[in-house]
C-alpha cells in the first residue's frame, strides 16, 4: 500500500507543474487493478462527477485514496470508461 501511495504522490508531484494540454499522466486504478491516462478527456468525465455530486473542485491528486477510489466506481459505471484505460 505504501508503495501504491507513493506512486500516487510521485505522479501528482510531477503532473502538477504540467498543463493538461501537452501532459498525459498514467493513473493506476488498484481495485480494478487497470491503469488510466489522465488527459483532457479524463478531466472532463471527472468535472462532471465533481458536478453530478454538488462538490467543488479538487484536483483529483489531491483527494483521499478512498475518495479517489469512489471516482474510480464511478468512472468504470459510464460507458465511455473503455476509452482511456490500458492495459485490456
Amino acid at each position: 500500500m505504501r508503495r501504491y501511495f507513493s506512486a500516487v504522490l510521485i505522479t501528482a508531484a510531477l503532473a502538477g507543474p504540467m498543463s493538461a494540454c501537452t501532459a498525459e499522466v498514467r493513473i493506476y486504478d488498484a481495485p480494478h487493478r487497470d491503469s488510466h491516462r489522465w488527459n483532457e478527456s479524463e478531466e472532463r468525465a471527472y468535472r462532471l462527477y465533481l458536478q453530478t455530486r454538488h462538490r467543488e473542485y479538487v484536483e483529483f491528486q489531491r483527494l483521499s485514496r478512498s475518495e479517489q477510489e469512489e471516482y474510480w466506481e464511478w468512472r468504470h459505471a459510464h460507458h465511455d470508461r473503455d476509452k482511456d484505460r490500458e492495459g485490456r
